[in-house]
């Protein structure tokens, strides 16, 4: 789909690289049910609360709903404290075609970054538990939330990216797992490939390059030996 590979992949959430979408789900319901809250937030409501990419601004949301007062900063923070601990005890498998996109990045000298405004801690507790194994090692940068002051769809986290990365957004390429994370990439003029997670539908993933269920390195101009196709 991309004839010559670009300079960089940038993968743009921590869900593009596992499915972790029921384990958040059910680590709000735990951050809740601890802070002493009737809410439940199921498959419906999770899905359709998906059209907000930061986790404390689907509280927020939710509360105003309800006509309830809390602290999403706060509910925010122990949902990553349940949601670490459920990933470690399940695991992490990587979806699929990423340990073979990486692979071949790396392997034709192409760099390689993730671009979240997760936490840190939740990025690196993922990395720790993924199988195939996927390491900060593997990315020549990690943007998180600490590294900047908007989240998604801004597209102050692609600038940071690119500022580290020392290149131009013609230069990479990004794939989003949610159709509100893709429009930050796109909205810095980055190519960018849909890959949808579980609640996220294929066709809202508006000025994406293409959406695809699987990556392939042939989507990239490479070849599974890290080689550029020449087909």
């Amino acid at each position: 789909m991309i004839p010559t590979p670009p300079k960089a992949i940038l993968f743009g959430s921590v869900g593009t690289l596992a499915e972790m979408s029921e384990v958040h789900r059910r680590a709000y319901n735990t951050a809740f049910a601890a802070a002493g809250l009737d809410w439940n937030w199921t498959p419906e409501i999770y899905a359709r609360l998906q059209a907000h990419a930061e986790g404390a601004e689907r509280i927020a949301r939710f509360a105003r709903e309800r006509g309830e007062t809390v602290e999403p900063i706060l509910l925010y923070r122990e949902q990553n404290r349940a949601y670490m601990r459920m990933m470690r005890s399940l695991g992490v498998p990587l979806r699929p075609g990423v340990a073979a996109l990486i692979a071949a990045a790396k392997a034709d000298g192409r760099a390689v970054a993730l671009v979240t405004t997760a936490p840190r801690s939740g990025v690196d507790a993922l990395l720790s538990c993924t199988h195939p194994p996927v390491t900060a090692e593997d990315f020549t940068c990690i943007v998180t939330a600490e590294l900047v002051t908007r989240g998604k769809p801004d597209p102050e986290c692609y600038f940071t990216a690119l500022k580290t990365l020392g290149l131009a957004p013609g230069e990479v390429v990004a794939v989003e797992d949610s159709p509100c994370a893709a429009a930050a990439a796109i909205a810095a003029g980055i190519k960018t490939f849909g890959f949808p997670g579980r609640y996220h539908t294929a066709s809202l993933f508006s000025g994406a390059q293409a959406v695809v269920a699987e990556l392939d390195p042939a989507h990239f101009g490479l070849s599974r030996a890290g080689l550029r196709d020449t087909a």
